[in-house]
């Protein structure tokens, strides 16, 4: 089974035990590095993903040769979500 077929519940799940298997195997302060680095990869996707978002917008905007409100809100809603993830 692929992590993508996963439901939300089932994903919470695994990301629960994961998160207890590496507290119960390493130290503290190697369970906070752990943390520290998936931390870091989550801002990193978060990132991207928000940048992907933009040009999508950017794309069907400039298809339309012209900016909505729809379009507005989108990027509005993308830069809130960049912001809370900093």
């Amino acid at each position: 089974m692929s992590i993508l077929e996963l439901s939300p519940e089932e994903s919470l799940l695994v990301a629960n035990s994961i998160a207890l298997a590496i507290f119960r195997r390493y130290s503290l302060e190697d369970a906070i590095f752990i943390t520290d680095f998936v931390n870091g990869i989550e801002g990193c996707l978060t990132l991207l993903i928000s940048k992907q978002g933009l040009i999508e917008i950017n794309d069907a905007s400039c298809n339309r040769k012209n900016i909505d409100a729809t379009d507005l809100a989108a990027r509005l809603d993308l830069l809130e979500d960049l912001l809370l993830n900093l």
